[in-house]
């Protein structure tokens, strides 16, 4: 795995915009240990096709502002709600969550009905 100049501009608008809308996040996933691990001691380790990111938001008019923010920063929105595409190869999962938007311990996302465990 490699980061390449769109992924790394793509990660640089998310931090740029979460900033502006002072929205915490994290990463999470396949990248965190290669960011952390593999890239400083230039070690070869499992790739992945993303990068998962949890964001959390106090509502979904907020998580759809933030994803606004990111289209007019270039990115433009995936097959999934919470996946943004940014150029031709850079993909970020946006992981919303936040107490209002849990239910059972499970996140609903948007009209596509998905859910995921939390």
């Amino acid at each position: 795995m490699k980061i390449d100049t769109e992924t790394k501009s793509a990660l640089e608008i998310l931090q740029g915009v979460l900033e502006e809308e002072g929205v915490q996040a994290c990463l999470v996933g396949a990248i965190v240990p290669y960011l952390c691990l593999a890239l400083p001691l230039n070690l070869t380790i499992r790739e992945t096709a993303d990068i998962d990111s949890v964001v959390q938001v106090q509502s979904w008019e907020q998580f759809e502002r933030l994803k606004k923010r990111l289209v007019e920063r270039g990115f433009s929105f995936g097959r999934e709600p919470h996946r943004m595409r940014y150029r031709e190869h850079a993909i970020i999962d946006l992981l919303p969550y936040g107490p209002s938007l849990i239910k059972n311990g499970h996140l609903i996302l948007g009209e596509s009905g998905k859910s995921m465990n939390v």
